[in-house]
């Protein structure tokens, strides 16, 4: 199917184009609507709408938003130094009109991961954490690790209603995520795990730090996608399951619709 006549299916109005008014400003800027097929239309996302290109690992995003397109143009240049692994790689943005605008970036899949909603809650927190931790950290050593984990686990025996079933689960869970994450990155879920102890149940804590452990190829791309956005200037400011997506060629979770 051609870009026109998806675009004829799908679009009434477009952020005040007709139907007609977006193909002429497509054309004029030199984006052939017949020539380039898409499979599908993806639908409603952050700031826009996206159809995935056929045959392409690419898809194609319309928005209004200019503070969206100002971000994409700056990611973009700072994409070339950083090559982030972690981030959705962006291959074209261009203002097409006053008001409208679209880009190019490449293709990814939804991820339909068995997570608590507790946890899911709890991520939005996560970037915070990492910002935190790596504007005042350094390298520790293993017993420095080991010592804040064992402060962590004696407060939740203490203070909390955990049982000692409890804690030993926490201590085997914990063995797996120090073999798993980097040492900064243990200190970066140390200090998420600390700040959700103030809002978060005992039981919660406990699957938060379980799923950490069991889901550590998810948690650690997560955490190296806000790195590399900090390494461009980028604060995500809505890291959320729904904007971490997998890269089905690299099998790579990656951070997209930074706001």
């Amino acid at each position: 199917m051609s870009l026109r006549k998806l675009l004829a299916e799908t679009i009434d109005n477009l952020y005040g184009y007709t139907q007609d008014d977006l193909i002429d400003l497509l054309e004029e800027n030199g984006i052939s609507l017949e020539d380039r097929q898409l499979d599908y239309y993806i639908g409603s996302g952050s700031y826009g709408d996206v159809y995935k290109v056929k045959g392409k690992n690419k898809v194609i995003k319309f928005t209004d938003n200019e503070d969206e397109y100002r971000k994409i143009n700056w990611i973009m240049d700072a994409q070339e130094s950083v090559k982030p692994e972690n981030v959705v790689k962006y291959h074209f943005n261009k203002r097409v009109d006053d008001g409208l605008y679209f880009s190019i970036m490449e293709y990814l899949e939804k991820v339909d991961l068995s997570m608590s909603e507790s946890v899911k809650k709890s991520m939005k927190m996560l970037e915070r954490n990492v910002y935190s931790v790596l504007q005042v950290s350094s390298e520790e050593n293993d017993d420095t690790i080991s010592m804040k984990i064992e402060d962590l686990i004696d407060h939740l025996l203490d203070n909390r209603d955990a049982t000692k079933e409890d804690i030993e689960g926490m201590k085997d869970a914990f063995e797996d995520i120090v073999e798993n994450y980097d040492n900064i990155d243990i200190q970066i879920l140390l200090k998420w795990i600390w700040d959700m102890i103030s809002v978060l149940r005992t039981n919660e804590i406990i699957l938060l730090i379980y799923e950490i452990d069991l889901m550590s190829d998810y948690f650690n791309d997560v955490i190296n996608g806000i790195k590399e956005l900090k390494e461009m200037d980028v604060w995500h400011g809505d890291v959320h399951q729904a904007n971490v997506l997998k890269d089905p060629r690299s099998n790579k979770y990656k951070l997209i619709d930074p706001i």
